[in-house]
């Protein structure tokens, strides 16, 4: 009988090496995507929070964000921020 050479059905098959690609891929995506959501959350990702930081009144705190001072029936709060005077801070979409 003759011998035969083993075959490597895995080697040769194109979709088995596609899945580990595909996993490869939506994994190294997926950690992109944690790093950035975890810096924006902690604050370290600055081009987020400088000109809310180094605004001084709700007016300056508002247009960083590319909204308008709002008040707390039409706008939303901005959380964290007081101005000078220790009021609270609403900012709301800009009309038009």
């Amino acid at each position: 009988m003759a011998k035969t050479k083993p075959s490597h059905k895995l080697l040769n098959n194109p979709k088995a090496q596609g899945i580990s690609v595909n996993i490869i891929i939506i994994a190294a995506i997926a950690l992109i995507i944690l790093v950035v959501l975890v810096a924006v959350f902690t604050g370290r990702f600055g081009l987020f929070s400088t000109g809310v930081r180094e605004a001084t009144t709700c007016n300056e705190a508002c247009a960083a964000l590319g909204m308008e001072k709002g008040s707390s029936a039409d706008g939303d709060k901005l959380p964290g921020f007081k101005d000078q005077s220790g009021d609270e801070c609403y900012c709301k979409a800009k009309n038009g």
